[in-house]
């Protein structure tokens, strides 16, 4: 027995072997890594990741989704990073964000696309810049300690005046990808896409790189301000553009109703008589007759004799008593009051009202009692 115990026990240990040689020879660990969809104020904030860097940088940074330059309350010193470009600001307040400009602020945005197009003043029209005609559209560079080149693809532009440009990439031929040019005394960066900032393109170094040198010289002077979707249009704008999608087929739905429930359009109609018992209404009218005859006394002898009947056949005993004897019987057994029994019994005058009713119920009572 103990030998068959051990033989099995070495096969066991063999098999378990071979399979632990099996595995170690075909598989091994590997890690996988897989992006993850954004959560959180990254899944609206394409400037969430540089505004946590700036953060850990030790910068002020506050994010907003649109441009209000009250709210914001821009100093010297502090920088503006407006992730597309602005639509929808007056006259006036460009020119209150161009003073701020001037006073030191840094503004940095992106330049026009080719489908920005409008007959108002814009912050471009006071910078003498306008869209390049060129289809050349992305710039490659080489970051530090990378092989390969990384682009930058965007609208490129055109400025009216290139000598007030501090440095510029690109030529006059295919349009500018980069530049800067001062203002006063601060000064306005203008690249051809900001989208190298996003949450995503910031994973690369490439584009963190850039994004580094375009701020650095911010860095420590005053708040950072990112503004993610300056480009949205006033809300009465967009339900101008786009709510008639919703509310014209809302408003043909609603015709169709109505022109189909047309037909009950009209004067109201009277109710309809509701079914009439007719044999309750004729006793009720038949009672109520007798009682304005003065034949009260005829209506309370017909109940007391249905009372006395029932009474003789549910308690023979409390029926063959008389007078205060069976008032007391009865209201011990069915709990009433004494002297509501005596007044049913004996009422009286019925010409009152209130008599004759209460004597009515009083028998009714006993008699449902019984």
């Amino acid at each position: 027995m103990k030998k068959a115990a051990l033989i099995i026990s070495l096969c066991v240990l063999v098999l378990i072997g071979l399979f632990s040689a099996y595995w170690l020879a075909n598989f091994k660990q590997v890690v996988l890594e897989r992006p993850l969809p954004m959560q959180g104020e990254a899944r609206y904030n394409p400037l969430y990741a540089l505004a946590l860097t700036l953060r850990a940088m030790g910068q002020h940074v506050e994010a907003d989704a649109r441009i209000d330059l009250n709210k914001l309350k821009l100093k010297p010193g502090d920088t503006l990073l407006l992730y597309s470009p602005p639509r929808g600001l007056s006259e006036a307040q460009l020119d209150q964000l161009l003073a701020w400009v001037e006073q030191g602020g840094h503004l940095i945005l992106s330049a026009p696309s080719a489908d920005f197009s409008t007959d108002e003043e814009t912050i471009f029209t006071k910078l003498g810049i306008a869209v390049s005609e060129s289809s050349e559209e992305c710039l490659s560079y080489l970051a530090l300690n990378e092989k390969e080149e990384t682009l930058l693809c965007g609208d490129r532009f055109s400025p009216d005046d290139v000598a007030v440009f501090d440095w510029l990439e690109g030529d006059e031929e295919q349009g500018y990808s980069l530049g800067k040019m001062g203002w006063g005394d601060g000064s306005i960066t203008i690249a051809s896409t900001l989208e190298f900032m996003n949450n995503r393109q910031l994973q690369a170094n490439g584009p963190r790189q850039l994004a580094y040198q375009l701020l650095a010289d911010s860095l420590g002077k005053g708040h950072f301000h990112l503004i993610y979707e300056t480009d949205i249009s006033p809300m009465w704008m967009l339900l101008l553009k786009y709510a008639w999608t919703l509310l014209l087929p809302a408003l043909l739905l609603l015709i169709a109703w109505l022109v189909y429930r047309g037909q009950r359009f009209g004067p109201l109609q009277a109710s309809p008589n509701q079914d009439r018992r007719a044999l309750l209404e004729h006793i009720t009218a038949t009672g109520e007759y007798m009682f304005h005859r003065h034949l009260g006394h005829e209506l309370h002898l017909a109940v007391l004799n249905l009372f006395i009947a029932r009474l003789r056949r549910r308690d023979p005993m409390t029926a063959a008593l008389t007078g205060e004897a069976q008032v007391m019987a009865l209201a011990e057994r069915t709990k009433i009051d004494p002297q509501k029994i005596r007044q049913a019994l004996k009422p009286g005058p019925l010409r009152q009202k209130e008599n004759f009713f209460h004597s009515i119920a009083t028998l009714i009572q006993l008699r449902n009692q019984l």
